[in-house]
C-alpha cells in the first residue's frame, strides 16, 4: 500500500501485497536498519536512515478482514515529517468520499477521519491525532471503524485496541 500524502515510508515499506500497489514517482531512501515490533493487534515497524531530514521513522499498523479474510482496511498510526501524530487508513474503494470515515473510540464522541484520495484499488482517510483522540486510542480497549458505501450501505468493523498503548510508546520517543 501506499502511504497517504505527509505520511512516513514506514507503513508502505512493511505492507506489501495489502490493498493496492500504485505506481511510485521517485523510490523512497532505503532504510539501513529496520526493527519490527509486534504488540498484541499492533505492529511497529521503524526504520533508520544514514540521511534525510528524519533518521527514524515509525509506524503503528493493524489491519481487519472480512469474514473471507479479505483484507479490507488498514489503519496506520505514524508521526509525520512535521513531527505530528497522524492516523492513515486504507480502505477498498466503494466508499462514499464526504462523510470520510468515522472512528468510533470509547465511550466518547466519534472522530471524522476525511478522504484524501480513491484510486484503483484503495481509498486513503488522513488525520491529524488531537490530544483527546490519543487519549482515547490509549484508553480503550476497543473501537470501531465505520465506512459508508457508495451504495448508502453502512459497514461497521471492530479493533482490538489491545497494544496501541504500547505501541504508541515506540512512536512518542525522539
Amino acid at each position: 500500500m501506499a502511504p497517504a500524502p505527509s505520511a512516513p515510508a514506514a507503513p508502505a515499506a512493511q505492507a506489501p501485497g495489502a490493498l493496492a500497489q500504485p505506481q511510485a514517482t521517485a523510490p523512497p531512501p532505503e532504510p539501513t536498519r529496520t526493527e519490527i515490533q509486534k504488540f498484541d493487534n499492533w505492529v511497529v515497524t521503524c526504520n533508520e536512515f544514514a540521511e534525510g531530514p528524519r533518521t527514524r521513522a515509525c509506524s503503528a499498523v493493524t489491519r481487519g478482514f472480512n469474514q473471507n479474510k479479505q483484507l479490507v482496511f488498514q489503519w496506520t498510526v505514524a508521526v509525520d515529517s512535521t513531527k505530528q501524530l497522524v492516523t492513515v487508513m486504507e480502505t477498498l474503494p466503494g466508499v462514499a468520499i464526504p462523510p470520510g470515515i468515522e472512528l468510533r473510540v470509547g465511550k466518547s464522541a466519534s472522530h471524522k477521519i476525511p478522504y484524501m484520495t480513491c484510486e484503483t484499488g484503495v481509498c486513503i482517510a488522513r488525520s491529524n491525532v488531537d490530544a483527546n483522540l490519543l487519549r482515547d486510542l490509549t484508553g480503550s480497549p476497543t473501537a470501531e471503524i465505520v465506512i459508508q458505501g457508495s451504495q448508502g450501505n453502512t459497514v461497521q468493523f471492530p479493533v482490538e485496541m489491545k497494544g496501541f498503548d504500547r505501541a504508541y510508546a515506540v512512536l512518542s520517543r525522539p
